[in-house]
């Protein structure tokens, strides 16, 4: 009969563990913020990020925001969220957002002008 070793103890060991578990990243980009959490596959909340941006409070009831502050907003909420060593490997996504906020965009994909927000006004009156 042979001794098998003890696991390591060392927190190396949990590191490693933990980043070889299937984690579930979702985000929320919202009115004033990009929020996020990763979970494990049962519900287990392991980390969560927020990262808020500006809104353009204008003249005539116009509200907009920029559509590349929300994507550097996701970009560090995402770099925060895996740097934990809690955080396993993503293997599920979920993503909500603000509606019916609109972006204009051309061919590319690149938006056009400020997005124009659920909360703006301007049509009121039409």
């Amino acid at each position: 009969m042979t001794n098998s070793p003890l696991p390591d103890p060392s927190p190396r060991s949990t590191v490693v563990a933990a980043r070889s578990r299937p984690a579930i990243l979702a985000l929320d980009i919202g009115t004033s913020s990009c929020k996020g959490a990763v979970f494990t596959p049962d519900g287990v909340m392991l980390a969560t990020a927020r990262q808020e941006y500006p809104t353009w409070r204008l003249r005539d009831q116009r509200i907009e925001q920029v559509p590349a502050d929300w994507w550097h907003a996701v970009q560090d909420v995402c770099r925060e969220l895996t740097a934990s060593d809690r955080v396993g490997e993503i293997v599920v996504v979920g993503l909500s957002g603000q509606v019916p906020t609109m972006v204009l965009v051309d061919d590319e994909g690149r938006a056009l002008t400020p997005a124009i927000s659920w909360q703006d006004r301007r049509a009121g009156d039409e």
